[in-house]
């Protein structure tokens, strides 16, 4: 009995289970995630706290940032300008030759950005579209 085709059957089946394929995502699915974002605001950054993930993995780092409100264009949760929010995200750091949906970046203390935002039930901010939660789409 020949369990050629089983065994390759099961190692196709693993691959394609442990390597998902992933790609950028287009332009409109972060217009949607910004069109939909609960708060969007307008922030400057004045601290910025970076911190790997874990000892050994070096690829994420947990980002965590204060801000000041500048401007309120959308507030779920009740911002008014002037309030000095907190903002924690997760920041993937790709490697050479990755492909996948954008990372979050960086922020810089002292700039300005928009701030496509959802608040947690810890009353921190985080992500409301994605890689493009900083950034306007043109």
């Amino acid at each position: 009995m020949n369990s050629f085709p089983v065994l390759s059957v099961v190692v196709a089946a693993l691959f394609a289970w442990v390597a998902p394929a992933k790609a950028e995502l287009p332009p409109d699915v972060y217009a949607h995630y910004q069109a939909e974002a609960p708060e969007v605001l307008q922030i400057r950054v004045e601290q910025v706290s970076s911190k790997p993930i874990g000892l050994f993995d070096w690829s994420k780092r947990i980002e965590s940032v204060q801000a000041t409100v500048l401007k309120v264009t959308r507030s779920k949760s009740g911002v008014k300008k002037g309030d000095r929010i907190s903002i924690r995200y997760e920041r993937l750091i790709p490697k050479g030759g990755w492909a996948g949906p954008s990372p979050a970046p960086q922020l810089e203390k002292g700039k300005e950005y928009p701030a496509y935002l959802e608040k947690s039930p810890d009353g921190t901010f985080g992500l409301g579209a994605r890689g493009k939660s900083f950034s306007s789409l043109k």
